[in-house]
């Protein structure tokens, strides 16, 4: 993996993965999606976050299913694991200009307990 760090309007570009920005707050579903990255080749999207009804959950999204069986999957995660991807994204962006997302991930952590 190049790790070569780009960000570009507020994203940060790894490699062939773009991270999003985390939210804090919760979608039209309920859910608060705290890491959002996405592949540009293959097309392929993980994601993780706190769900609606306060569990924990990993998503993944294989967006070129006619091309391989579909292997898209939504599941719950224990609290340590999802300390764990935040634990790594944070790792990620320590030497960027993305210190605002600091601030959001802290403040996840800290409603979490």
């Amino acid at each position: 993996m190049n790790d070569e760090k780009k960000v570009i309007s507020g994203q940060l570009f790894i490699d062939r993965w773009i991270y999003s920005k985390p939210e804090s707050k919760p979608n039209k579903d309920g859910k608060i999606v705290v890491i959002s990255m996405k592949s540009c080749g293959p097309l392929e999207v993980y994601e993780w976050g706190i769900a609606s009804d306060r569990t924990f959950y990993e998503k993944y999204v294989w967006c070129e299913n006619d091309l391989f069986e579909d292997t898209s999957y939504e599941r719950k995660i224990s609290k340590e694991s999802f300390l764990e991807q935040i634990e790594k994204v944070e790792e990620l962006i320590k030497d960027t200009d993305l210190k605002d997302w600091t601030y959001v991930y802290d403040e996840i952590v800290h409603m979490i307990g």
